[in-house]
C-alpha cells in the first residue's frame, strides 16, 4: 500500500516524530479536507436550491423552497461523512505505522 504522502510520513518517522503524532497527521488532514468539503457542498446546495426555486417555484408560498434539508438531515449528513472519514483515515494511519520508514524512503525515492 502506497500513498502520495507516504514518503513524507516516512521522512517524519526517520526524524524521530513520535508514533502518536505520526498517526494523527493523516487524521487531521482528512478531517480538515472533509470539513472544507462539507462547507463547500452545503454552500453549493444552497445556491442550487435558490436558483431552482427562482426558476420553478412560481406557485410556492413566500418562504417556500423546492429543495430543503432539515437541520436533522444536515446533521446526519455531516455525522455520516465525518464517521466515514475518521474510519478510513484511522485505517490509513494504522497501515502507515506498520511500514518500515527506511524501506518506504528507499522504494519511494
Amino acid at each position: 500500500m502506497r500513498c502520495a504522502s507516504g514518503g513524507t510520513l516516512a521522512a517524519l518517522a526517520m526524524l524521530g516524530l513520535p508514533a502518536r503524532a505520526l498517526a494523527l497527521l493523516p487524521l487531521v488532514q482528512a478531517l480538515a479536507t472533509a470539513l472544507i468539503g462539507i462547507a463547500v457542498s452545503f454552500l453549493l446546495y444552497a445556491l442550487a436550491a435558490r436558483i431552482a426555486t427562482r426558476m420553478f417555484g412560481a406557485g410556492l408560498e413566500a418562504e417556500g423552497s423546492i429543495a430543503r434539508i432539515s437541520p436533522a438531515q444536515g446533521g446526519a449528513i455531516i455525522l455520516a461523512i465525518l464517521g466515514l472519514v475518521l474510519v478510513s483515515a484511522t485505517l490509513s494511519a494504522w497501515a502507515a505505522q506498520r511500514v518500515d520508514p527506511a524501506r518506504t524512503l528507499r522504494e519511494g525515492a
